[in-house]
């Protein structure tokens, strides 16, 4: 059997990059539990790239160990199907980090190919995540080792002499070094130095065989493309550039992959058809990042350095359009790198990326009437709402219907209409004292007195214009302590329509800043939705059918207020109807049901 020493498998450049996780998985309060799981494709290049020849191998391992606040180590057989190490019982709060190896064991000695090391990081309850980058190994002892035919190439190279594509006799372009490549390796275009001031092309004509790679990498900081890069749009072979400078556009043409691995391009960067960009590592688009067709993918295929990466100009402006896709096995995930990514404007229409890396309209901070409020506290404007996407329309909690000033009747606030409104009708009380006759004297704080504006004797549609409508109590947000004052010896049972307000977070699961503040409103605030939001355009139920939710047509409506007649002393529950027809505001019917709904202040 032929026997290499362990010198040779020394491996100086980093070339191959591979991304992992450390997933840590909360087994108690104090505890978790780490698992490193690596994919088969590590182990394919410590197969392609194995140096001994002979019948019997040893077998291809991992090692793994943990370093910091908890020490453990561990090793796995590697296979094609990849290699799984777990470590348990890791005390919540400690700092640590993992460094690994991937090795062959060939008549008992170890052959390191690859090494990795991660970041710190302190493990916090439930799950934590860092990444763990797989290199090939490195020796201080050994001169650099590159797997696959390296090519040089040189723009200074010197002008009569005739390049062999050594390191000593450079090629002068990339074109000359690309006719020479073996077409059934991995293949290195080294750039030692210079800048190429003509475009550098991998033409229509330039194949390898399947499986074959190229990858054109810089060899020191003078390395730059300065008329940019097109690749072919015949050649399925995948390409990397990495560690250098491009000037102008970057060009991935129709079927083709390029990775951008370490890259600072200058121009723009266009992706034809259902071409692919990869990026990785420090990539910088200072430029407009270009997919021409919806087809084509940026996929992040690595952890990403740079604050922002890329500013987007998507060929079409679409909601739920998919721009950016995280690779499998990249080590990071969307919530880390999507907002590396802009989105330039549409016009004096704003877009931007969501947590899924789907276009979306870009949200506000300002309130306006019938914009949506989000979950986080931005605002889609009306005119966008029919753009939504699915996540968009998830965080949708209320729609503003009052942005007032401090000389408006209902003064200096914004309101907004939750969007659920109760399934069924329900009376305003069950209470004897709720159900009194002498609510003018029970329920004094509450009452809506201006019975010019709401007389009580008819049963006739009233159509309200201007703010005369605004009478009695204005705001709901403290009547349902004036019923406890009134009624003390009652529960909120016994007062449905304030219950379901009160409780409205809470069934319908908001959470964080807006999970409190919810109330049964007043019909001053329930004909101000009306004038505001309703009347005749219907507005108020456009909105509800963009958001899938039941319309307020057809309903009447409790408030928090008690009203009462003054010639027959009749009590009147405190109904608000009028949605049903979209024009006038009409006096609820005497039997005390209707629907609820609540509001609150944005």
């Amino acid at each position: 059997m032929q026997k290499f020493s362990f010198a040779l498998f020394a491996l100086a450049f980093v070339l191959f990059f591979s991304s992992c996780s450390l997933l840590f998985n909360a087994s108690s309060s104090d505890e978790a539990t780490l698992t490193f799981r690596l994919g088969g494709e590590l182990f394919s290049k410590m197969k392609n790239s194995r140096a001994v020849v002979d019948d019997a191998e040893d077998g291809y391992y991992l090692d793994i160990e943990i370093k910091g606040g908890f020490s453990a180590k561990k090793t796995a057989s590697l296979s094609q199907s990849g290699a799984t190490v777990s470590f348990e019982e890791i005390p919540e709060g400690v700092t640590i980090w993992a460094q690994a190896q991937a090795y062959e064991v060939v008549d008992g000695e170890k052959v390191i190919y690859f090494v990795g090391e991660s970041d710190k990081v302190t493990i916090a309850e439930g799950e934590n995540e860092i990444s763990l980058v797989m290199k090939k190994y490195e020796s201080a002892d050994t001169e650099e080792e590159e797997i696959g035919v390296k090519f040089y190439v040189s723009a200074n190279a010197e002008a009569n002499t005739v390049g062999d594509g050594s390191k000593e006799k450079p090629f002068k372009s990339v074109e000359i070094a690309l006719q020479s490549l073996p077409t059934t390796s991995e293949n290195i275009i080294l750039i030692l130095s210079g800048a190429f001031q003509t475009p550098q092309t991998i033409y229509n004509d330039f194949a390898l065989a399947s499986g074959c790679t190229l990858t054109i990498r810089g060899g020191d900081s003078s390395a730059k493309l300065s008329e940019g890069f097109t690749s072919s749009s015949s050649s399925a072979v995948p390409i990397t550039l990495k560690d250098l400078s491009i000037s102008s556009n970057i060009e991935v043409e129709t079927s083709t992959k390029v990775t951008l691995y370490n890259v600072k391009s200058a121009g723009q960067v266009v992706i034809y058809g259902n071409g692919q960009l990869l990026l990785k590592g420090s990539t910088v688009i200072e430029g407009e990042l270009k997919p021409l067709d919806a087809d084509a993918k940026i996929i992040v295929a690595g952890p990403l350095s740079a604050s922002t990466v890329a500013t987007i100009t998507p060929s079409e402006y679409t909601s739920g359009l998919q721009l950016i896709e995280v690779a499998e096995g990249a080590g990071v995930s969307m919530s880390n790198v999507y907002k590396k990514f802009k989105v330039k404007a549409n016009g004096t229409t704003e877009w931007q990326l969501n947590s899924s890396g789907q276009l979306e309209k870009k949200t506000s901070t300002e309130a306006t009437v019938g914009s949506v409020v989000l979950s986080d506290g931005t605002y889609i404007a009306q005119e966008d709402i029919s753009s939504m996407t699915a996540e968009q329309k998830a965080k949708a909690i209320a729609v503003i219907f009052y942005v007032g000033s401090t000389s408006d009747p209902l003064g200096e606030k914004t309101l907004g209409l939750g969007i659920e409104i109760s399934a069924d009708t329900m009376t305003w009380s069950t209470s004897q004292i709720g159900q009194s006759s002498n609510t003018q004297e029970v329920f004094s704080d509450i009452l809506c007195t201006n019975t010019s504006i709401m007389p009580y004797d008819t049963h006739v549609s009233y159509d309200y214009s201007g703010t005369s409508y605004l009478f009695g109590d204005l705001d709901g947000s403290d009547n349902w302590s004036a019923v406890q004052t009134a009624d003390p010896n009652s529960s909120i049972s016994d007062y449905p329509a304030f219950e379901w307000a009160n409780n409205y977070a809470a069934t319908y699961s908001i959470t964080g800043k807006y999970a409190s503040g919810w109330y049964l409103p007043t019909a001053a605030e329930m004909i101000t939705l009306y004038v505001n939001l309703y009347s005749d355009t219907k507005t108020i139920n456009s909105i509800m059918e963009l958001l899938n939710k039941t319309t307020l047509e057809g309903k009447d409506f409790l408030t928090s207020n008690r009203t009462y007649n003054q010639s027959d002393n009749f009590l009147y529950y405190s109904i608000l109807a009028g949605f049903n027809t979209g024009t006038p505001i009409h006096e609820g019917v005497s039997v005390g049901t209707g629907y609820a709904c609540a509001i609150r202040e944005f």
